[in-house]
C-alpha cells in the first residue's frame, strides 16, 4: 500500500490596510527592533490581535459559569455569609 504524502493549498490575499502615522511609526519602530520587514510586523500583529478583538464582541458568561473550577474553602464562604448578615 503507498500512502501519497498529503499536500496543503496556501492561499495569498493582498490586502491594503490604512495605518494613521502613530501606528506606522509604531510599525517601522518594531521592524527595526525585530529585524523583519513591515508587512511581516503588520501580520504578527494581526494575528496577535485579532483573539482580542474577537473576544471582546462576545457575550459574556452566565453568572457562576465558571464556579465549579474555582471552589472556595468552607471557611471562606462561612465569613462571607457571616459578613453579609
Amino acid at each position: 500500500m503507498r500512502l501519497e504524502p498529503k499536500r496543503c493549498k496556501v492561499r495569498f490575499m493582498k490586502r491594503s490596510v490604512d495605518l494613521d502615522e502613530d501606528l506606522a511609526s509604531e510599525v517601522d519602530k518594531t521592524s527595526s527592533l525585530i529585524h523583519e520587514k513591515p508587512a511581516t510586523v503588520t501580520r504578527l500583529a494581526i494575528r496577535a490581535g485579532l483573539p482580542v478583538v474577537a473576544n471582546r464582541f462576545q457575550s459574556p458568561r452566565p453568572e457562576g459559569y465558571f464556579a465549579d473550577d474555582y471552589p472556595l474553602p468552607k471557611d471562606r464562604l462561612a465569613l462571607e455569609a457571616a459578613m453579609s448578615n
